[in-house]
């Protein structure tokens, strides 16, 4: 049966009205200045930095802003979330003995722990704290980051970088960066696309064209994933009997062999496509189509890698994807406060309520089961959906970040 494709009217020039970024983070460094003094969170957290002291509490006139705790009653608190466990099991009118970091100095003092305003049986130091981290500036990003299923590739002001945010490990691919409109990381290298008819895919970080073949008579547009070593690519193809419209539709292109494996058109309806999300496995990919006009998420389908569709329920309802939770299941943002998992394997769906730290910011799942990282403004974090703490940890900090890309690359 012939499959029904989608017409769509062009504007301007003749091709695809220009889509939303593909990735699930898209580019904000056009409305936001450029930054200054951008730092990396690196490394295992180093003690429980102090951020405010409350006036009349147990710490006021002992503890200052900017103290480190490192441990309480000789138990180490590494974390916020370690420093609250431990906090559970105290009540007012308790003695601790706090360790400290003041200046690079270590010192201890006794407190008397007070009540919480809002709940008397509550015990309370009087502090308001995060989880302390080594920074450095993007220029000292030398660790190596090996690609894995957890770590990104990012783009900060105008360098590329990679990141593990598991491991809070960094390194610098690229500087001075300057790529086309579309960008893929793969299993074996970057890639990039100018959506102008003509265009060479090139290797990003050299410009270097690949070899391509004639993608079985359609125009490659915009790269919008990886599946393995291969990039997903939107193609288009004119309508004779419609001048000014043209069929859309999605390539699996192997750019090693610059080989187009298939081409699936879009159906009706869906959109044009703007990102997709290679499985881990390689199995398929969750591809998103969204209005040309608005952004406006308008399909969610999943394709198996010979570009065959599988009904496996209506994704759409479930929100935007947000990229693969784990293994065998996808994230998807159905309001500003939840993430949905749907498991590929056995249908069953997870709900975790997003950090309140995080609701106006744009998040992304880390794939490592637990994680979600997130966008908001200047500041790049992230946070364990799993943990009851919803402890959210800055990553990067005051930098002009406009790219969070999908896992996977060869340098």
């Amino acid at each position: 049966m012939r499959q029904a494709v989608v017409a769509m009217a062009l504007v301007v020039s003749a091709c695809v009205a220009e889509p939303p970024e593909r990735a699930s983070l898209p580019d904000v460094a056009e409305v936001l200045p450029e930054a200054r003094g951008c730092v990396l969170s690196i490394g295992d957290p180093r003690g429980v930095v102090i951020d405010t002291v409350v006036t009349g509490s147990a710490a006021d006139g002992v503890l200052r802003t900017g103290d480190i705790i490192l441990s309480i009653d000789d138990v180490e608190t590494l974390t916020a979330g370690e420093l609250t466990s431990l906090m559970a099991d105290r009540s007012p009118g308790d003695e601790i003995d706090v360790a400290y970091e003041r200046a690079g100095a270590r010192a201890e003092t006794p407190l008397v722990l007070g009540a919480h305003p809002d709940d008397d049986s509550r015990p309370q130091i009087g502090i308001l704290i995060r989880t302390s981290y080594d920074t450095i500036p993007v220029a000292d990003a030398d660790q190596t980051v090996t690609p894995s299923f957890t770590a990104r590739l990012a783009v900060l002001g105008e360098t590329l970088v990679a990141v593990d945010p598991t491991t809070g490990a960094w390194s610098v691919i690229e500087q001075d960066l300057a790529l086309g409109s579309s960008w893929v990381a793969t299993n074996r290298g970057i890639y990039s696309l100018v959506d102008e008819p003509g265009s060479p895919i090139t290797h990003a970080l050299t410009e270097e064209p690949v070899p391509v073949d004639d993608f079985q008579d359609w125009e490659p547009r915009r790269l919008i994933g990886s599946l393995g070593e291969r990039l997903l690519v939107v193609v288009t193809t004119d309508i004779p009997e419609q001048p000014g419209f043209v069929n859309v539709g999605i390539a699996l292109f192997d750019p090693v062999a610059g080989e187009t494996l298939w081409v699936t058109p879009v159906l009706t309806g869906f959109g044009v496509p703007v990102t997709a999300f290679g499985a881990p496995d390689r199995s398929g990919f969750v591809v998103v189509g969204a209005n040309s006009e608005t952004g406006a998420v308008t399909g969610v389908e999943f394709f198996d890698a010979f570009g065959s569709r599988r009904d496996v329920g209506a994704l759409t309802d479930l929100g935007t994807p947000i990229g693969w939770f784990d293994g065998t299941s996808m994230a998807f943002r159905p309001s500003p406060e939840q993430v949905a998992v749907y498991d590929f394997a056995d249908g069953s769906i997870m709900n975790f309520t997003v950090p309140g730290g995080m609701l106006d910011s744009l998040i992304a799942a880390v794939g490592d089961g637990r994680q979600i990282l997130a966008i908001d403004g200047r500041n790049l974090l992230i946070s364990d959906l799993t943990s009851a703490s919803s402890e959210i940890r800055t990553l990067a900090e005051n930098c002009t970040i406009s790219r969070i890309g999908e896992p996977g690359w060869g340098l």
